[in-house]
């Protein structure tokens, strides 16, 4: 399921839903919903001066003044278009609200109501193939769109990998896999700190 990337959470509770049904004879429908409610996240407390030996000390500790929730939903479709043709395709939505409950615990870049609310793709949609050809062999390929992460300042992107395997005997295959085709390098998060660079993916295949 689409859930926040809340990586200092004090308390979560959640509660998910869901729906599945056959539409026809080869067409799955499934429809999940999601309501999490977090508590105690991470913030950091307002500055404390101190002086010592002539020198000025700046201290900001680590608190958990910052609740919220999220809430959203994930539509599914599976089908069987032929005996050797399978499809699945999906769309996840999400929604983040959060509040902070101290005067400054919406100061940081890593522990702030907006890191919890633009940290997490709000759309994600993905479509999967797999075909079996003929002489024992396997294609699949696998797309996705994932939104921006605005906090982490990476944009959306969109990829495809794909995938080819010849089963050679009992316990033995050749494979050949190519992934992230659609550009030599996406970046998929980040620290939200311009400083420092985001986590990139490169294209590759084996």
């Amino acid at each position: 399921r689409h859930h926040l990337r809340a990586w200092r959470v004090g308390l979560v509770v959640g509660y998910e839903a869901g729906y599945r049904r056959g539409v026809g004879k080869a067409v799955y429908v499934d429809l999940a919903s999601f309501w999490n409610k977090y508590t105690r996240l991470q913030s950091f407390s307002a500055p404390a001066l101190s002086f010592s030996g002539g020198k000025t000390y700046i201290t900001i500790q680590y608190e958990n003044q910052i609740s919220g929730s999220t809430t959203g939903f994930e539509l599914t479709f599976q089908t069987q278009i032929q005996p050797w043709w399978h499809a699945n395709s999906s769309y996840s939505y999400l929604n983040s609200n959060f509040t902070a409950h101290g005067p400054t615990s919406d100061i940081s870049s890593t522990g702030s109501v907006r890191t919890y609310e633009k940290s997490s793709p709000k759309h994600m949609v993905s479509l999967q193939s797999k075909i079996d050809l003929p002489l024992g062999i396997q294609f699949d390929q696998d797309y996705r769109y994932v939104s921006a992460l605005a906090a982490q300042k990476v944009r959306a992107y969109h990829t495809m990998d794909a995938h080819l395997q010849k089963t050679l005997g009992k316990g033995l295959s050749l494979e050949l896999a190519g992934q992230n085709l659609f550009q030599p390098k996406h970046n998929e998060w980040g620290t939200g700190d311009p400083t420092q660079s985001p986590v990139g993916v490169y294209r590759a295949a084996y």
